[in-house]
């Protein structure tokens, strides 16, 4: 595992799901497995700006080394996390 800002992390695959779902209206008996094309193609983003984020992480440095990471990082990150999708372990 990988520690990023001293914790450990993991996507929440299930979370993911429930994110993307879209309830089915009053009334619809008809359940199929809907999901909001907009909010997958975010997160599938999202998820892989962490995934290939390059620089590497020096947990020494502590709040200095936070600064070098990238802006589509942090942002992907603190949505992620706000969401529930990124959680800690």
């Amino acid at each position: 595992m990988v520690k990023i800002f001293n914790e450990f992390y993991y996507i929440d695959l299930e979370a993911i799901e429930v994110f993307l779902s879209i309830p089915p209206k009053e009334g619809d008996d008809n359940n199929d497995n809907q999901f909001s094309a907009i909010k997958y193609e975010i997160s599938k983003l999202m998820i892989e700006v962490l995934m290939s984020e390059h620089k590497e992480l020096d947990e020494n440095l502590g709040i200095h080394n936070q600064n070098d990471l990238s802006i589509p990082f942090k942002i992907a990150f603190n949505t992620l996390l706000k969401h529930n999708i990124l959680t800690k372990f």
